[in-house]
């Protein structure tokens, strides 16, 4: 089945990890963007929403960065809302495969990848590239 990838140079996200972004962002990030972190947040948004019809996303080393704050706290509450023991806890805590994941297992995974894609983009000072395959 298709779905939606990361990938950052050699760096690969897991299998459709992507899946949930366009729920994650801009309607579930939001909640977690500081005060302080409003105006890096909007010019996030524009530099997004201007991709919004192209068959390829990407997220510039800039963009994440203002991004990285939000996702952490996101990764958080999710790994808490989940009874997980830890943020880099295996799902597995919450039963063994195959299953199907939950909305919230999903989104940690999306998150955990754009984390780790983070390390990578900007090392490599390339972007984060979401396409669907």
């Amino acid at each position: 089945m298709a779905g939606l990838h990361f990938s950052c140079g050699k760096w690969m996200g897991e299998d459709k990890s992507a899946d949930p972004l366009f729920d994650i962002i801009p309607k579930t990030l939001s909640k977690y963007v500081a005060g302080n972190e409003q105006a890096d947040w909007e010019r996030f948004l524009e530099a997004f929403d201007e991709q919004g019809d192209s068959e390829m996303l990407e997220l510039t080393p800039e963009m994440m960065r203002a991004i990285v704050g939000p996702l952490e706290l996101y990764r958080d509450a999710l790994v808490k809302n989940l009874g997980l023991s830890g943020p880099d806890a295996s799902l597995e805590e919450l039963g063994s495969y195959p299953r199907v994941l939950s909305e919230d297992e999903s989104r940690l995974k999306c998150v955990r990848d754009m984390l780790a894609g983070n390390a990578v983009c900007q090392r490599s000072r390339k972007p984060i590239v979401v396409v669907f395959a």
